[in-house]
């Protein structure tokens, strides 16, 4: 994976959200109201220390969910990241834009949001096509992902064996791995994502985007591609199936008695960022894992704290 280089101190602010699927839509209309909508970061110094020189903010892109435009990164410098599907904005902040020790310091985000107001249902399965094993998707998603998603994880092998024994394809075997998280492991509001598939079996259970991550490697665990899907204030997984794309899956339903929606079928009208949940940085300090975080600018590097201020107003007299 490319890494990004930072000599110092840095702070990375991950609005984890989702992206298109191709699987059969209902409802699939375009709000004709545009918004506009301004991402505020900001940064206050709160005790002696290496100053801060970057900040890197995720950018939202059109797909099923969205239409993007007239984006305004206010001079922070748009990169790719040739290992994900994700952009990102970094800014570099001068001597000069410093602020004083317990001043709060800004940089900002605005682009044009159109939402779609699609809810996604899952394809009508009539038959279950072979993968292609050659393709990008395939060898992406299937693989071991750090110790998050943890394929080679034995309590995982040994629930996955037991799963699959019944199966008559990975279809129903998806269905069965949905059901075995809502059966087992119970949702319970932690401390942030990036939580290890181990460390969530240990505790029985996790948040939103901790039930995913077992969901998922249950799944990538039979080589089915799988991956987290991030909202503004919400995660859940999806998996793809070869020539109908990536079905929805979100075992956090069961927790607000919406099981039946949770399996194919999400509703979410929020912005959409990016996917990835772990970006790997070299610091002045050594490595520093950056897990991502929903609705939070996290984490906060000392001597630093963080904020996010968010503000979307509809424009006057312009839509699409």
């Amino acid at each position: 994976m490319k890494k990004f280089k930072i000599h110092l101190l840095n702070i990375l602010f991950l609005v984890f959200l989702t992206y298109s699927l191709t699987a059969e839509t209902t409802d699939n209309s375009i709000d004709d109201q545009v918004y506009r909508y301004t991402n505020k970061i900001k940064f206050k110094k709160v005790k002696a220390g290496e100053n801060l020189q970057f900040i890197y903010c995720p950018l939202p892109r059109n797909n099923d969910y969205q239409l993007i435009s007239n984006i305004d990164t206010h001079s922070g410098e748009i990169l790719d990241n040739p290992d994900s599907p994700d952009n990102y904005v970094r800014f570099t902040i001068s001597p000069e834009q410093q602020p004083a020790e317990g001043d709060w310091g800004e940089v900002m985000i605005e682009f044009d949001y159109v939402p779609s107001n699609t809810e996604y249902v899952s394809a009508n399965i009539d038959r279950i096509y072979e993968y292609d094993t050659t393709s990008d998707i395939y060898k992406r998603y299937t693989k071991q992902y750090y110790d998050i998603i943890d394929i080679e994880n034995a309590t995982i092998k040994k629930i996955s064996d037991e799963l699959w024994i019944d199966a008559t394809d990975v279809y129903a075997y998806a269905k069965k791995c949905f059901d075995y998280v809502n059966d087992n492991l119970t949702f319970k509001s932690t401390s942030g994502y990036g939580k290890t598939t181990l460390e969530i079996l240990k505790n029985e259970g996790g948040d939103c985007g901790g039930l995913s991550t077992v969901l998922l490697s249950l799944l990538r665990c039979k080589n089915i591609p799988a991956r987290h899907v991030f909202a503004y204030r919400h995660a859940w997984g999806e998996f793809y199936l070869e020539n109908y794309g990536w079905i929805p899956v979100d075992p956090t339903f069961k927790t607000f008695g919406r099981i039946v929606e949770g399996y194919g079928l999400i509703r979410s009208h929020e912005i959409v960022y990016n996917i990835e949940v772990l970006n790997n940085n070299k610091t002045g300090r050594g490595r520093v894992d950056i897990l991502s975080k929903t609705h939070l600018f996290y984490p906060s590097h000392d001597p630093y704290i963080c904020d996010l201020e968010v503000e979307q107003k509809p424009i006057v007299n312009r839509k699409i």
